[in-house]
């Protein structure tokens, strides 16, 4: 099952380039659970995450909003477990700067 959240920012913070800048800096510092996969793109991203299987599709929208498609895999996978670890990591870095987090349950 996949998740669709979508996060908006307050005013004209450039939301999608923090969130990407943040992964990049615990990366290069060895920290961090997420993980950019593939190469970089514009106005899209792809992330992992070290511990629960499955992958999370950034795409850059109107107004510098984040709409983030989060998609479990594996055999074991639970997939709140992802959702869970994506919401809360958005949350410690950036909730000063967001106006509205909502989650859509697709098929």
């Amino acid at each position: 099952m996949k998740r669709l959240v979508r996060i908006v920012p307050v005013g004209g913070f450039n939301l999608f380039d923090a969130m990407q800048s943040e992964v990049a800096r615990l990366t290069a510092r060895g920290r961090g659970t997420f993980r950019r996969l593939g190469r970089k793109q514009r106005h899209r991203a792809r992330w992992s995450h070290l511990r629960y299987q499955g992958r999370i599709v950034l795409e850059r929208t109107l107004g510098q909003a984040v709409a983030a498609r989060v998609t479990a895999s594996g055999a074991s996978a639970n997939p709140w477990q992802l959702l869970h670890a994506f919401i809360g990591w958005t949350d410690r870095h950036f909730a000063p700067k967001l106006q509205s987090l909502t989650v859509q349950y697709l098929d």
